[in-house]
């Protein structure tokens, strides 16, 4: 009798070893279900929480009418050009072949502010025949305006470095810079000038 017992209870550690593993990958798995279970239920109640502050945002500007919002925005009332607008030698060559140009856009407070438009800047020898006059001619849209945005502790400035060697002979006397400033937002299109010494 002893023999049948101990032939079972064998069959039987055998079956349960077999099934033990089974049991470790069905435990693992849910495990790992369980974890992700959690991190969508995390996720989800952040998407909860997002919504609910947009949705008050939302809410808020809905409230506000479209002359309150026109009214709370600035409006562009000119742009001056920084003194230290003029030629460079950037490249240490002796001949000054960059045009560095700062504007500053001022609000009807007198405030500069980062005013998104598009610039055109040229460049003008007024002592040179009427052929010759306009020595060059820049255009920079809003996109690359919006990245040279500067400034300093007293005022801020859109600050442009443009090539002006191909323009420049060196034998140059006074100069005129004009600049023109499209605003777009209020559409306004606004001009400074500068005489310049090279």
């Amino acid at each position: 009798m002893t023999i049948p017992v101990l032939v079972i209870v064998a069959l039987l550690g055998l079956v349960c070893g077999c099934d033990n593993g089974g049991r470790s990958s069905l435990r693992d798995e849910f495990e790992t279900l369980s974890r992700e279970r959690g991190e969508l239920k995390r996720q989800v109640e952040e998407l909860q929480s997002e919504n609910k502050e947009l949705t008050g945002r939302i809410g808020q500007l809905a409230a506000l009418t479209d002359e309150t919002k026109l009214e709370a925005l600035p409006e562009l009332e000119r742009i001056e050009l920084g003194r230290r607008t003029g030629l460079y030698d950037k490249d240490g060559d002796g001949r000054k072949d960059k045009l560095v140009v700062y504007i500053s856009p001022y609000d009807t407070t007198a405030d500069t502010i980062k005013a998104p438009g598009s610039v055109k800047i040229s460049l003008w020898d007024l002592n040179a025949g009427s052929e010759g006059a306009q020595l060059g001619e820049w255009q920079i849209a809003g996109t690359e305006l919006k990245g040279a945005w500067a400034g300093t502790f007293l005022t801020n400035y859109y600050r442009l470095t443009l090539d002006a060697g191909q323009y420049l002979t060196g034998d140059e006397g006074e100069l005129t810079l004009n600049v023109t400033f499209t605003d777009y937002i209020g559409g306004k299109v606004l001009t400074a000038q500068k005489v310049i010494k090279p």
